[in-house]
């Protein structure tokens, strides 16, 4: 019996891409023969087990098939339908289009296209079950009229990963004790919501603590509009000095960025899971974000939630808690406790446990 896993893009550094991995990893690491396919594959990922579709033969009535949706997927369902194997979609939600119409028709269109083939899956009952990353997204298949059966198992996060050295050229170069850091991570993307970290960061660091620095690490590939309408909001703001852009950067760059952080910060306004919420706990930075999508769920009571986008109260809050060692303590006490739930070995037998039904699993 195979595992296939499916899916439209397979790249480094993204959250889907990553939960891709880490499955795939632990399937083998099992004994199960794994193989994923991609339409379009990082080049740095092109090994063993890990092919484009136009090379899927195919499997067997006894093979399982997990489809990851997030994005349009473009010619991949009527191939999906052609597979006479039992079929499994990983729901990581889709991201209206409307939140990319002033910057970007691609991925607009990409978006819109998700929507209506989550549709069409809905008419043809295409898939045998589902699998989804969080509550909130399984709602939002309910909602939609989804009927199969629909379960909720987290992203399966390899936290070990996360111990490793970070790059000690931005420790050196961006390392100052004498600076607080707000750092988020995520894409440059108008569903992060980028203009209103910059927004409270501007509260912050002008009227409570001008020894500060907002850095915002992520790639804008295919965001450069959004990305230049976010550099001139920040020089209008006069902040040009204490906001900086990284661009696209590598894992050790990430885990250096969260070793400086004092507060990461997140007021995205769609999320299916929202990684960096876990990645930011697993350095003990304080979380502050927006109460949106997914990520109360996440959270679940740990970290700091703001119910409003009051950009002045939201800095000032963070001004407290930082300023505060006992609050802090506290605040990163209870996501330590909430990490608990992620790690890998339980998360990963949850995924297993859901999949046993359909497949000759031991």
């Amino acid at each position: 019996m195979r595992i296939i896993q499916i899916l439209p893009f397979l790249t480094i550094g993204d959250a889907i891409g990553n939960h891709t991995l880490a499955l795939h990893r632990m399937f083998l690491e099992k004994g199960y023969h794994s193989e994923i396919y991609a339409v379009a594959i990082h080049e740095k990922l092109r090994k063993e087990h890990i092919f484009s579709v136009d090379q899927l033969q195919n499997p067997d009535r006894e093979d399982l098939c997990l489809f990851h949706a997030s994005t349009g997927s473009g010619a991949l369902l009527p191939r999906l339908a052609s597979l006479p194997c039992t079929r499994i979609m990983i729901y990581h939600n889709i991201t209206p289009g409307g939140f990319f119409h002033p910057y970007s028709a691609m991925a607009e269109f990409n978006a819109d296209r998700g929507y209506h083939e989550i549709r069409q899956v809905i008419r043809s009952n295409l898939f045998d079950a589902c699998i989804c990353d969080s509550e909130y997204n399984q709602r939002c298949l309910l909602e939609m009229g989804f009927r199969s059966p629909i379960e909720v198992c987290p992203l399966l996060i390899p936290l070990e990963d996360y111990k490793q050295k970070p790059e000690p050229r931005i420790l050196q170069t961006w390392g100052d004790p004498q600076i607080t850091n707000w750092i988020f991570v995520g894409r440059i993307a108008p569903n992060k919501c980028h203009e209103d970290i910059i927004h409270s960061f501007y509260y912050f660091h002008r009227f409570l603590n001008q020894q500060s620095r907002l850095t915002l690490v992520g790639n804008d590939s295919g965001m450069e509009r959004y990305h230049r309408r976010l550099t001139d909001y920040v020089t209008a703001l006069n902040l040009s000095d204490s906001v900086h852009f990284t661009g696209h950067v590598s894992f050790p760059e990430i885990l250096a960025w969260y070793t400086l952080a004092d507060a990461f910060v997140c007021m995205s306004e769609h999320e299916g899971f929202c990684v960096p919420l876990l990645e930011a706990m697993a350095f003990h930075v304080p979380v502050f974000a927006y109460a949106s999508s997914a990520v109360p769920e996440t959270l679940n009571g740990s970290g700091v939630l703001f119910r409003q986008k009051d950009p002045a109260a939201c800095a000032g809050i963070i001004h407290q808690t930082l300023s505060d060692q006992g609050k802090r303590d506290q605040i990163v006490a209870g996501q330590d406790r909430r990490l608990q739930d992620f790690q890998p070995s339980a998360v990963g037998e949850r995924f297993l446990s859901l999949l046993r039904p359909y497949a000759m699993l031991a």
